[in-house]
């Protein structure tokens, strides 16, 4: 109910699990397309999701980010994945590139790294809109060869220990 009462054009999701997506589905998928990934590495199987609005944002492309394990035992494995949805939106025509992610730099290499650098190397669409659960410290900038940082942190925050959670 949350997801038809709030209607939002994008919702990224992390944490979430086919049969949990499959329950959710039903309800929205009138109104929304979604793309979704599990994570490969994760005993949990779960995995990130975008839902994008039907009448706001046609899809025309899905891909993800392999995330490598960090653990020497796995090394090269790919622990989680990133998901992208490359879209149209509807009323302007202009292209859009969404990405859903869950960075665990504990057990992943360079999560956000794996993913700046990702969306550097992709032909440039009008706008590239990315989040997701973060599990780290906000930086003032974090640069990865190409003009996608990640901003500070704003708005309401609360802290857990020495990281920043924004609502």
């Amino acid at each position: 109910r949350s997801l038809q009462k709030s209607a939002l054009d994008v919702y990224l999701l992390q944490e979430i699990g086919e049969a949990q997506l499959a329950d959710i589905m039903p309800h929205v998928q009138d109104a929304y397309e979604e793309v979704h990934k599990v994570h490969p590495g994760r005993g949990a199987s779960d995995g990130v999701a975008i839902l994008l609005r039907r009448k706001k944002l046609r899809l025309e492309g899905r891909d993800h980010v392999d995330m490598l394990a960090r653990e020497e035992e796995y090394a090269g494995d790919v622990y989680m994945r990133a998901v992208l949805a490359t879209a149209r939106v509807v009323d302007t025509g202009e292209e859009v590139l969404v990405a859903s992610a869950h960075f665990y730099a504990k057990k992943t290499e360079d999560p956000r790294g794996s993913l700046l650098k990702a969306l550097s190397t992709r032909e440039s669409p009008s706008l590239v809109v990315w989040g997701g659960d973060c599990n780290e410290v906000y930086r003032d900038q974090h640069r990865h060869g190409a003009d996608f940082c990640t901003a500070p942190g704003g708005g309401s925050t609360r802290k857990r220990g020495h990281k920043k959670i924004d609502w």
